[in-house]
């Protein structure tokens, strides 16, 4: 019985491999979809690429902003923070109130000077109106009470008519203007009574104004006394401030000119002792070689003083040498015998004459 051998699918599947997507029938279309979609979203991107930037933008700024302004809201709500500011402020507002103080105090006080005179000047115009008020009162008083005195004299004569009368119509118009008199110049008193009552208070403020006036008067002539006291003052501080500081500058020096001077003196300092080394080991030197030619002169002169006593000694012991003038020789006379002295043996042949010989 034949066996029909199996298909071997182990092996099939191991060397199987499978398509992928774009090897497929449907992969050309993939890939048209796929460009097509790719230039699609470039299109788009490019169109709505100014939006985008635009908001892009937006958003970092309102960013940049939120956190700006969370940080001026946390500086403001810290305490630490508040209390530095107020420390800092507080201290640059008495830097520069001292800056202006230190800088002109004698304008400062005439300053002052000028503010007080002026809040004189705005007192006496109150006391000018004041005093006109016053007596603008005082008039009005005594002209009522003179309308008053007059109505009072204008009832007794109608009293005085009336009584006079014998018709009663006439009568009765005369008690009635009588009346009417009396009512006038009670109303004039009520009045006179009030303006009176305002006079007084008019009155009491006039006087206290005055006395203000004459008070601010002796103020403002002390201050103005004790700034010209303090102006001439400051003057002369001015003066020994600046004559301080010639001698200042004279005396102590400028601390950086001080300091090159320092430099300069060390410099100088150790120059002079280098120059000065200098010439002691020059005149070491000096002293050696003219000691040392103080010594070959005395030997050389020694020397030729031993030589020149031995030439010496050999002239007045050599007869033999004639003299100079005996070796000139003149016509028609004969030249005369040289003066021979004794002389030693001679040497040997050939050693030729002691001068000769003398400096060899």
């Amino acid at each position: 019985m034949s066996l029909v051998p199996l298909p071997n699918f182990t092996q099939n599947l191991q060397n199987y491999t499978p398509k992928s997507f774009w090897k497929r029938p449907e992969g050309p279309f993939g890939m048209v979809v796929l460009v097509a979609l790719i230039v699609g979203a470039g299109v788009g991107l490019y169109v709505i690429l100014p939006f985008l930037i635009t908001l892009l933008t937006n958003t970092l700024y309102a960013g940049a902003l939120a956190a700006v302004l969370i940080a001026v809201l946390w500086l403001a709500f810290n305490p630490t923070f508040r209390a530095a500011v107020r420390n800092l402020f507080q201290y640059m507002v008495r830097w520069f109130a001292s800056w202006v103080v230190e800088t002109d105090p004698i304008g400062i006080l005439r300053n002052n000077l000028d503010d007080m005179k002026k809040a004189k000047s705005d007192l006496d115009q109150t006391l000018q109106r004041f005093a006109g008020s016053d007596e603008r009162l005082q008039r009005s008083i005594a002209a009522k009470n003179d309308e008053i005195t007059g109505l009072g004299h204008k009832a007794a004569k109608a009293e005085q008519m009336a009584g006079a009368a014998t018709d009663p119509m006439e009568k009765e118009r005369l008690m009635l203007e009588r009346q009417t008199f009396l009512e006038k110049a009670g109303m004039l008193m009520q009045g006179v009574k009030q303006l009176q009552a305002l006079e007084d208070q008019t009155s009491k403020m006039l006087h206290t104004f005055q006395h203000w006036s004459q008070i601010a008067d002796s103020k403002i002539q002390r201050t103005e006394n004790k700034v010209g006291f303090l102006a001439e003052q400051r003057k002369m501080i001015l003066d020994a401030k600046a004559t301080l500081g010639v001698g200042q500058r004279l005396l102590r020096g400028n601390p950086e000119q001080l300091k090159m001077v320092d430099m300069a003196l060390d410099y100088l300092e150790e120059d002079t002792s280098r120059t000065l080394g200098e010439i002691r080991e020059f005149s070491r030197y000096t002293d050696k070689l003219l000691t040392d030619d103080q010594i070959e002169s005395g030997a050389a002169a020694d020397e030729a003083a031993g030589k020149f006593a031995e030439f010496s000694q050999k002239l007045l012991t050599d007869g033999n040498q004639p003299a100079g003038a005996d070796m000139i020789e003149i016509p028609g006379i004969a030249a005369p015998e040289p003066l021979r002295m004794p002389r030693p043996a001679a040497g040997p042949q050939g050693t030729g004459s002691d001068y000769d010989n003398m400096f060899k």
